[in-house]
C-alpha cells in the first residue's frame, strides 16, 4: 500500500475480517494509483472494461444489489444517493465517478474501490442527501483496551439537504432514543472492540451500526486522531 495510511481499509480490513466480529461481506476488486483514479475529473475513464466487469462481479459476490460502495478511505456517505448506496447495476459505474469526485474534494489520497454487502440500517429518518440515520456508535481503543464510547450522531451533526429538508417534526426525540446505549449493547460492542484492538497497535476509532435485521455490525475504523471525538475526559485524561 503505497500511501502508507493505516486508516486505509487495505490495511485494517484484512486484519479484522476473520476475528468473528460481524462486518459486511467485502470485495476490493480494483486498486490503482490515486493520480490514475482522478483522471475521472478530466472526463477520462481510468477503468478498463475488464476492471468494470470485476466490479460488477464483486457486487454479485457480496450478495447482489443494493450494495454499499466506498474507497479504501471514505464512502462519501453524506451524499448517499449519489455515492455509496448503489441500488442496481445501471447506477454502479456512474456512482464510481461521483465517489471518486467526492473523495478528491476532501483531499483523500485513496487507492482502492471496495464493494460491500448492504446492511439495511435500522433507521428512523433520513438526512443530508438521503442518508438513513440509524443507531451508530464510535468506540475509541488504545493498546488493546476500550477507553471510551460515544453515539456517532450528536444532534448538532444532523443536517437536511435538498430533498431531505422536510425533517420529521420529532427527529430530535427519535435521535435521542437511538443514542441511548443499553447494557447488553455496551457489553457486546466492548467485547468486539477489544478483540479488534488486540490485533492493531496504537489508538483507533471503531464504528458500529445497528442493522434492521442484521443487528450490530462493525462498519468502519480509522486512526483515532483522524476521527471526530467529542470532548471526553476519559480519553484526554489518559493520553500519554
Amino acid at each position: 500500500m503505497s500511501t502508507a495510511d493505516i486508516s486505509s481499509m487495505n490495511y485494517w480490513y484484512p486484519r479484522i475480517k476473520d476475528l468473528g466480529v460481524p462486518t459486511p461481506k467485502t470485495e476490493i476488486p480494483v486498486t490503482k494509483n490515486f493520480w490514475t483514479w482522478i483522471e475521472i475529473l478530466d472526463d477520462k475513464d481510468p477503468l478498463s472494461e475488464e476492471e468494470k466487469q470485476q466490479i460488477r462481479d464483486a457486487a454479485i459476490i457480496v450478495g447482489g444489489y443494493p450494495v454499499f460502495m466506498r474507497t479504501d478511505l471514505c464512502s462519501g456517505k453524506h451524499d448517499y444517493d449519489r455515492t455509496c448506496f448503489v441500488k442496481d447495476e445501471r447506477a454502479l459505474i456512474r456512482q464510481i465517478y461521483a465517489l471518486v469526485e467526492n473523495n478528491a474534494m476532501h483531499d483523500l489520497i485513496f487507492e482502492s474501490l471496495a464493494i460491500r454487502e448492504y446492511i439495511e440500517p435500522a433507521f428512523e429518518f433520513k438526512a443530508f442527501n438521503g442518508l438513513p440515520i440509524a443507531p451508530e456508535r464510535r468506540y475509541f481503543v488504545r493498546d488493546g483496551e476500550v477507553v471510551c464510547r460515544h453515539p456517532y450522531w450528536p444532534e448538532d451533526s444532523i443536517h437536511f439537504w435538498e430533498n431531505y429538508r422536510n425533517a420529521p417534526e420529532d427527529w430530535k426525540s427519535r435521535l435521542a432514543e437511538m443514542n441511548m446505549q443499553t447494557g447488553i449493547e455496551v457489553m457486546r460492542l466492548t467485547e468486539w472492540s477489544e478483540i479488534i484492538a488486540r490485533e492493531l497497535d496504537g489508538e483507533w476509532s471503531i464504528d458500529y451500526m445497528l442493522g434492521r435485521s442484521a443487528g450490530w455490525t462493525m462498519i468502519d475504523m480509522a486512526e483515532a486522531h483522524k476521527s471526530f471525538h467529542p470532548e471526553c475526559e476519559a480519553w484526554s485524561g489518559r493520553r500519554r
